[in-house]
């Protein structure tokens, strides 16, 4: 085929909404590897110059490697987008609740949040490799997809419930009190938490402590339940196949994730009165921190459960596109492919010549 053929070629099967790749190691394939949706250079030489991608292979194997790291590259960009958008409605809830009560979440707290937990989780969860094997499926390449939209929002939905059970579930407990009432859970022997807990009169004679704006129950309990949804949504969207490999081969994001876990875990089961002076936590029951455990290990149950029955469930979504999706919709090429299936005269048999007048 000459030059202008291969690039004619190309239009053509472009014109028929295919997605066209191209192979090419000389001169005379550069106009077809620019016209391509995806150019691969299979030399050193002029054709690297006009194609995006160059191959160390100087076979066409590596036509199916490209794709494999494209569908990771691009599954991984989304898992990063969705999980800052959860991450900051995360903690707009938990800030919007905490405004309920006149209060707001402590420096250090928030520098926890974004710094320690927040950057280190988004600096790792991309270094998933590409999963060693080619399947059927493409990934949703639509930012705005129903898919897509479904997983934010129904996560959004899910842990803004449990923030919200753990808001409401706490003001009912019996030793309760609002943040300017001091906190009296734990012993007031405390030096740390029975200084905390001395109110202090304005000039009006108006009860009125501003350090129990940050240092009270609600807030304890909010920080806990959405610290470990960060670590959980993070897990959640970074999960494997079939595009990328399982979590378990990104070792340093997995160590990222286990140090953040244990860390937060020892600061809610193991109460320090430095570490709680530093946070400005308050002193809350032992069995109101189970609580917040068992709210913790069933958001992480609910949230795998729904991101694998309902968001990538391949099945799922195949079905629902089939069912709402007439066949003018389709791409051009698939609806040819139909109207030719379902016409009885395709393909056309020969007649000969001398029977062609008893046909017709």
């Amino acid at each position: 085929m000459s030059p202008d053929m291969k690039t004619k070629l190309i239009k053509s099967l472009q014109s028929l909404d295919y997605v066209v790749g191209m192979c090419g190691d000389g001169a005379n394939d550069c106009g077809a590897l620019k016209t391509a949706h995806v150019g691969i250079s299979l030399s050193q030489l002029e054709a690297s110059v006009a194609s995006p991608f160059t191959s160390k292979l100087p076979t066409i194997e590596c036509v199916p490697i490209l794709i494999k790291e494209g569908r990771a590259a691009l599954v991984t960009s989304f898992c990063a987008f969705k999980y800052m958008a959860l991450y900051s409605m995360i903690q707009y809830v938990s800030v919007l609740i905490l405004y309920y009560i006149s209060s707001n979440l402590g420096n250090w707290e928030f520098l926890y949040e974004d710094l320690f937990i927040t950057s280190a989780i988004a600096i790792t969860m991309s270094r998933n490799k590409a999963y060693e094997h080619l399947v059927p499926q493409r990934p949703n390449a639509n930012l705005v997809s129903p898919q897509l939209l479904l997983s934010v929002l129904m996560h959004i939905a899910l842990c803004s419930t449990f923030q919200m059970i753990g808001f409401l579930l706490v003001q009912v407990q019996p030793w309760y009190n609002s943040w300017d009432q001091g906190a009296w859970a734990c012993s007031s022997n405390d030096t740390f938490y029975g200084m905390r807990s001395r109110p202090i009169h304005n000039s009006s004679g108006i009860l009125f402590n501003m350090q129990w704006k940050i240092s009270n129950y609600v807030n304890t309990t909010v920080f806990f339940v959405s610290v470990f949804q960060y670590i959980t949504i993070a897990f959640v969207f970074s999960m494997g196949k079939p595009f990328r490999k399982p979590i378990s081969t990104n070792y340093l994001f997995l160590a990222v994730l286990i140090v953040l876990y244990l860390f937060t875990l020892f600061l809610m089961l193991f109460p320090s009165s430095s570490l709680d002076a530093f946070f400005e936590f308050v002193c809350i029951p032992y069995i109101w921190r189970i609580y917040i455990l068992l709210m913790v290990i069933a958001h992480f149950v609910l949230s795998v459960f729904l991101e694998e029955v309902l968001t990538n469930n391949h099945r799922l979504w195949s079905w629902l596109a089939h069912m709402h999706c007439p066949s003018s919709s389709l791409v051009k090429h698939k609806r040819l492919h139909q109207e030719l299936e379902d016409d009885p005269n395709w393909p056309p048999v020969s007649v000969p010549p001398s029977q062609r007048d008893s046909v017709h």
